[in-house]
C-alpha cells in the first residue's frame, strides 16, 4: 500500500521473526504467559512437597501424642472430634457461597427454584467429580465422628450425645472465629493463589489496571509523546514507568515540573517535536516490544520519524483500518488513524488517502470517521481534500467540480460516471440510483442536488406524478436500504430535502396533493433514519430534511441530542437538570402535552413496560412514545424506578432504538445512588462507552462514567478511563498542525 516503502532482503528474516512474536503476543495474554513461566511450575511442585510434609508431620505428631498410656482411654473421643471437625468444617465454610448462589437463582427464576436438582448439582460441593468425591468423603468423616462419639461411648444415658454436642459446639465456634476474621479482612480462608505472591506490588497494580504485566515500551512511549501523558502512563504502568527504566532522567524531572497539567482535555497549540527527538523516539520503539492493545503506544508511533520507524510497525497500523488486528476497539482505531495522518503528513500519498477514505465510507462510529477526515486533510492529496470538503458539507453542495475531479482520478477521464455527474436530466439520473456501483449512485445524487440548487424550475416544470415516482425510487433504492453507504444516504436526504422545498405548493393549488405526498415521504424517511441510523452524518442530514419539510415534532428529538449531552456532562443528572433540559428544549405547548400524558399514568413503570411490550414506541407520533414519557418522568422527583431498577434499565439498554438506549443511560445517571444502577454504571456503561455505534448514546455513556472529570490518576484508587480524552487531544493536535501548514 505504500509508494515509498521498500523492503530490504537482508532484514526479511528479522521482520518475519518479529511478526511471529507479535502474533503470539496477540493470541496469548501477558497473564497467561506469566502462568506458564518455569518459576510458577516450580512453585506448584514445591507446594505439593510441603503439602506432603504437612500430612506426614501432622499424622506422626498425632500418633505420638495419642500413644500415651493416660490418653488411650480417650482415644475414641479424640477420633470422634477429629472426624467430626474434618467432615463439618469444609462444608460449613462453603455453605455461605452455596446459599448465595441458590438465593440469586431464586431471585431471578422465582421462589419455586430453591430446592431443585439443578441448584444442588451446581452448588460448590458438586461442581465436578473431584468435588463430589470430596463431599462424600466429608460426609463419611462426619458419620465416623458421630459413631466414635456416640456409638462407642461407655457412658450411660445421654452422656455420649452430650459429648457429641460439646464437640459440635467447638466446631461451630471455630467456624465463627475463622469466618469473622476472613470477612472483616476480606481474605480467603485458605490462600490458594499460586501466582500473585511472586509479583511485586507495582506488578500487581499494573496487571490490574492495564491488563499487561510486561510493558517494556512504556518508557519509550512516554518519551515519544513528550511526557504529555506522564501521569496517565504512571498510573497504568507503575512498574515499567519506574524512574530507573526511563531513558533520560532529565526528561523525568521535566515531566514532574510541567506547567501544563495532563488532566486538561483541550491541548495547547501544536508544537512540532524536533527531528532529532523524532528519530530517537523511532529508534527506541524499534528496539522494544510492541503494545498493540494500547492507544498510547499507537499515538506514539505517529510522533516518530517515518523513515527511521520499522516498516513492520508502520504496516501494522493499517491492520486497524481493515479490522485484522486481534486487539481492536474505537480508541485503538482512532489512535492508529491519527498516527497515519502524522506519519504521512503533507505527502499527498494517493494510496494511503484511498485506504483512509474507504474507512471513512464504511465505519459506523463517527469519532473514527472524524479522525479519518482529519488524517485525509493532513495527508493532503488535493483532489481528495476538495472532494471530502464537499461530502462532509452536503448542505452547501452547489458544484460538481470536486466530485468530477475525484471520479476522473479513480475512474479515468471521460468515463460513464464523469458524464453522468454533468447530466441535467433528473428522470435519467433517478434511474441510475438502481445501479450496484456506489460511484454511479453518488454521481447521480450529486448531479440531482446541484441541478435543483442551480435551477428550481426543473422540479416545478416536471410532471407531478413522474416527480413523485422519482422520489419513491430514491427512498426505496437508497434510503430504505440498511446496507447503503452513509455518504450515499446523506446525498439522498439532501436531494429529497431540495425536492421537498422546491415542490411546496399553496393549499388550494391543483398539485397540493402531490406536494403533500412528497412531504409525507420526507417525514417518514427522516424520522426512520433519525431514530435508527448508526451514522451521525445520516442523522444530521435527516434532521435537516425534517426541518426543511416542516416536521412538527422535530424539537422532541433535540432532548436526545449533542447539546443535551454537553449539559449533562457539565451540570450532572439531577432531577432539576433533567427538568430544565426538557423545559428549555421543548416548546411550552409540547411540554404541557407530554406532561399531561405522563400525569395520566397511574403506575408509570408498569404502564411504560406494557407500552414497550406492545411496541408502541414505533408509533409515528412521538408524543405516544414511552421513551419520551420516561424522559418526562425522570424530570420529576416523585418518580420511582421500582424495587429492581437493574432489570428495567437493562431492557432499555438492550433495545435497538437509540432513543431508548439513551433513556436507559439517563436512568443510570439519575438513579446512580441505587445499588442496581450503580452496578450497571460500573460494569455495563464502560462497554457502551467503548462499543456503542451511535455517537450521542456513546457520548452520554462517557459522561455517565465521568471520563472527562479528571485524569486517570486523579486518585490512586479511582480508575477513570482517559483513552477518550487522549485520542481527542491527538486529533486536535493533528488539526492544529494542518492549520499551521495552510497558514
Amino acid at each position: 500500500v505504500f509508494s515509498d516503502v521498500t523492503h530490504k532482503v537482508t532484514h526479511q528474516q528479522d521482520l518475519e521473526h518479529r511478526a511471529s512474536l507479535e502474533t503470539a503476543t496477540m493470541v496469548v495474554s501477558d497473564f497467561v504467559l506469566y502462568l506458564q513461566r518455569p518459576v510458577l511450575q516450580r512453585l506448584k511442585q514445591v507446594r505439593k512437597l510441603w503439602d506432603l510434609v504437612l500430612i506426614i508431620g501432622a499424622g506422626v505428631g498425632a500418633y505420638f501424642l495419642l500413644d500415651q498410656p493416660s490418653q488411650k482411654d480417650e482415644l475414641y473421643d479424640v477420633l470422634g472430634g477429629m472426624f467430626l471437625a474434618a467432615g463439618m468444617i469444609p462444608f460449613l465454610l462453603s455453605l455461605p457461597l452455596m446459599l448465595a448462589r441458590i438465593s440469586v437463582k431464586m431471585t431471578v427464576n422465582g421462589a419455586g427454584t430453591w430446592f431443585t436438582f439443578e441448584n444442588l448439582r451446581n452448588c460448590q460441593l458438586f461442581v465436578d467429580m473431584n468435588h463430589t468425591f470430596a463431599t462424600l468423603a466429608y460426609a463419611a468423616f462426619t458419620a465416623a465422628g458421630i459413631f466414635f462419639l456416640v456409638g462407642t461411648s461407655d457412658c450411660e444415658g445421654n452422656e455420649g450425645w452430650d459429648i457429641f454436642a460439646l464437640e459440635f459446639a467447638g466446631v461451630l465456634a471455630e467456624i465463627a472465629v475463622i469466618t469473622t476474621v476472613t470477612t472483616l479482612l476480606n481474605v480467603p480462608t485458605v490462600d490458594d493463589d499460586e501466582s500473585r505472591p511472586l509479583l511485586s506490588r507495582k506488578e500487581n497494580l499494573q496487571l490490574e489496571r492495564s491488563g499487561s504485566l510486561n510493558a517494556s515500551w512504556a518508557g519509550a512511549v512516554d518519551f515519544a509523546l513528550c511526557e504529555e501523558y506522564r501521569e496517565d502512563m504512571e498510573w497504568l504502568f507503575p512498574d515499567d514507568m519506574d524512574a530507573r527504566v526511563h531513558p533520560l532522567e532529565s526528561f523525568v524531572r521535566q515531566a514532574r515540573t510541567r506547567a501544563v497539567s495532563v488532566r486538561q482535555i483541550e491541548p495547547m497549540p501544536y508544537e512540532a517535536p524536533t527531528p532529532s527527538r523524532m528519530i530517537e523516539a523511532a529508534e527506541m520503539l524499534n528496539a522494544r516490544s510492541c503494545g498493540w492493545d494500547s492507544p498510547f503506544y499507537l499515538a506514539a508511533l505517529g510522533r516518530c520519524s517515518r523513515k527511521h520507524l520499522g516498516d513492520e510497525l508502520v504496516i501494522a497500523l493499517f491492520r486497524y483500518l481493515s479490522g485484522a488486528q486481534a486487539f481492536n476497539n474505537r480508541f485503538l482505531t482512532q489512535a492508529a488513524v491519527t498516527s497515519l495522518g502524522n506519519l504521512y503528513f503533507g505527502t499527498g500519498n494517493e494510496k494511503v488517502s484511498a485506504r483512509l477514505f474507504m474507512v471513512w465510507m464504511v465505519h459506523e462510529i463517527s469519532n473514527v470517521r472524524n479522525h479519518c477526515a482529519a488524517s485525509l486533510d493532513a495527508v493532503g492529496h488535493p483532489v481528495v481534500v476538495a472532494f471530502m470538503k464537499d461530502m462532509t458539507s452536503t448542505a452547501d453542495l452547489s458544484s460538481v467540480a470536486a466530485t468530477l475531479a475525484y471520479i476522473d482520478l479513480h475512474e479515468g477521464e471521460g468515463g460513464r460516471e464523469s458524464q453522468l455527474v454533468q447530466s441535467s436530466d433528473l428522470a435519467a439520473l433517478a434511474v441510475q440510483l438502481t445501479s450496484a456501483d456506489w460511484v454511479t449512485r453518488m454521481a447521480a445524487l450529486v448531479a440531482i442536488c446541484v441541478n435543483i440548487a442551480s435551477d428550481k424550475s426543473k422540479v416545478e416544470s416536471q410532471d407531478p406524478t413522474l416527480l413523485l415516482e422519482q422520489i419513491r425510487v430514491m427512498k426505496r433504492e437508497v434510503l430504505d436500504d440498511p446496507l447503503e453507504y452513509h455518504l450515499i444516504k446523506c446525498l439522498a436526504l439532501e436531494a429529497l430535502g431540495r425536492f421537498a422545498v422546491a415542490s411546496i405548493k399553496p393549499a388550494n393549488s391543483a398539485d397540493a396533493n402531490d406536494a403533500g405526498q412528497i412531504m409525507y415521504i420526507a417525514w417518514e424517511a427522516g424520522v426512520t433514519l433519525l431514530r435508527t441510523s448508526v451514522f451521525k452524518s445520516v442523522r444530521v442530514a435527516a434532521k435537516r430534511l425534517l426541518d426543511q419539510a416542516s416536521y412538527p415534532y422535530l424539537k422532541i428529538y433535540n432532548i436526545f441530542g449533542d447539546d443535551t449531552v454537553k449539559t449533562y456532562g457539565e451540570d450532572g443528572f439531577s432531577v432539576d437538570v433533567i427538568d430544565t433540559v426538557l423545559r428549555s428544549t421543548l416548546s411550552k405547548t409540547m411540554y404541557e402535552e407530554l406532561s399531561s400524558r405522563a400525569t395520566a399514568m397511574k403506575h408509570p413503570r408498569q404502564d411504560m413496560a406494557a407500552m414497550y411490550k406492545d411496541r408502541a414506541h414505533l408509533a409515528f407520533e412521538p408524543t405516544l412514545d414511552p421513551t419520551v414519557l420516561l424522559y418526562i418522568h425522570l424530570g420529576r422527583p416523585s418518580f420511582a424506578i421500582g424495587p429492581n431498577p437493574a432489570l428495567f434499565i437493562q431492557d432499555r439498554l438492550n433495545s435497538s432504538d437509540r432513543l431508548e438506549r439513551f433513556a436507559g443511560l439517563l436512568c443510570i445517571g439519575r438513579f446512580q445512588a441505587l445499588k442496581g444502577a450503580a452496578g450497571l454504571k460500573d460494569e455495563v456503561v464502560p462497554v457502551v462507552a467503548t462499543c456503542e455505534l451511535v455517537s450521542t448514546v456513546r457520548d452520554l455513556a462517557v459522561e455517565v462514567m465521568g471520563f472527562s472529570t479528571g485524569g486517570c490518576c486523579a486518585a490512586a484508587d479511582t480508575p477513570i478511563d482517559r483513552r477518550n480524552a487522549m485520542v481527542e487531544r491527538e486529533l486536535k493536535l493533528l488539526k492544529d498542525r494542518t492549520s499551521q501548514r495552510r497558514n
